[in-house]
């Protein structure tokens, strides 16, 4: 399958530093967000997420899997809308999320060009497996922020992603890959600094930080 064409000749894919970029990336923290899993574990709930944040005395909080848009429309999870309550951190809430629709459309072209195959509906087999068995294992594992926000968690969702690339490497660069590229392009235009706070969904952070 040929790259959309939306996703040719962007900057933003090839790796380098946005010429725009108005701060060091290198030096924000990056905190996790569970989804519904904050209703199952008490010691990471959506109020002590956000007090996990507050903790850090953010000077800008970037919201990276939420889009300027999505915001505009409400279209945004519990987890976002207690933190946009917060007081303290409410002005200084902002989104870096992208247009997530070219990456679906190529996930489902590429799996439904590819429906009559065996092999590939086995493999998919395998990664719902692995998926539901990651996420069983750590809402085991998680209890707190400490947990939740740690190299296990990071490792085990590192070590699926190689799984999905060793399987389907061309749709897993165009839909992960480029994907989070095009967002860490955002937030390098986010006037990060020194202080900031990167919030994201638990799977996603440990790409940002490999790539930071």
């Amino acid at each position: 399958m040929m790259m959309p064409e939306n996703f040719r000749n962007k900057g933003m894919f090839t790796g380098a530093r946005n010429s725009n970029c108005r701060g060091d990336v290198g030096k924000v923290k990056f905190v996790s967000t569970i989804g519904e899993s904050h209703t199952k574990i008490e010691g990471y709930s959506y109020e002590a997420f956000v007090n996990h944040v507050r903790s850090f005395s953010p000077s800008n909080v970037i919201v990276s899997y939420i889009s300027a848009e999505e915001h505009k429309q409400g279209k945004y999870g519990k987890e976002i809308e207690v933190l946009l309550e917060d007081q303290e951190l409410s002005d200084r809430v902002v989104f870096a999320g992208v247009d997530n629709n070219p990456y679906e459309s190529f996930r489902e072209q590429y799996f439904k060009d590819r429906s009559s195959s065996a092999e590939v509906l086995v493999k998919r087999n395998v990664l719902e497996l692995i998926d539901s068995t990651v996420y069983s294992y750590l809402e085991n594992y998680w209890k707190n922020a400490d947990t939740v926000n740690s190299e296990i968690t990071d490792s085990l969702f590192r070590a699926k992603h190689k799984i999905i690339a060793s399987m389907f490497w061309d749709m897993e660069k165009y839909t992960w890959e480029e994907r989070h590229k095009e967002i860490l392009g955002n937030i390098r235009n986010c006037s990060t600094q020194n202080g900031s706070v990167i919030v994201t969904d638990v799977e996603s952070r440990y790409w940002f930080l490999d790539h930071v």
